[in-house]
């Protein structure tokens, strides 16, 4: 319920500041809250989010693959290389080491 009801109001926040019928401050003052959620984390999960390094090692990874083979011979096959190492890098995260420990949260 209650993220049924955050997201009509985001969506009535969207369609308001779209059609000129709300202002900054008020904007602003209706998405403060959403944008502090992260300080309700503990300081390590924060310094975490913060960086971008996740996305970056992961994009790196499929550019490494794909730079392999080189030639694809159409859409599909590549997309079949980068989901293949999209699952792997998935299995990994669910077995293997966690990046965020929330049991502590």
């Amino acid at each position: 319920l209650l993220l049924r009801t955050t997201l009509a109001l985001n969506y009535r926040t969207d369609v308001a500041l779209a059609s000129g019928g709300m202002r900054g401050p008020t904007w602003l003052e209706l998405n403060i809250p959403e944008g502090l959620a992260v300080f309700s984390l503990p300081p390590s999960h924060r310094r975490r989010l913060r960086t971008t390094n996740l996305m970056e090692r992961l994009s790196r990874e499929i550019k490494r693959r794909t730079r392999v083979a080189t030639l694809f011979p159409n859409e599909q096959s590549l997309l079949r290389l980068a989901s293949a190492v999209l699952v792997e890098t998935s299995e990994e995260w669910e077995t293997g080491k966690t990046y965020i420990r929330m049991d502590h949260v």
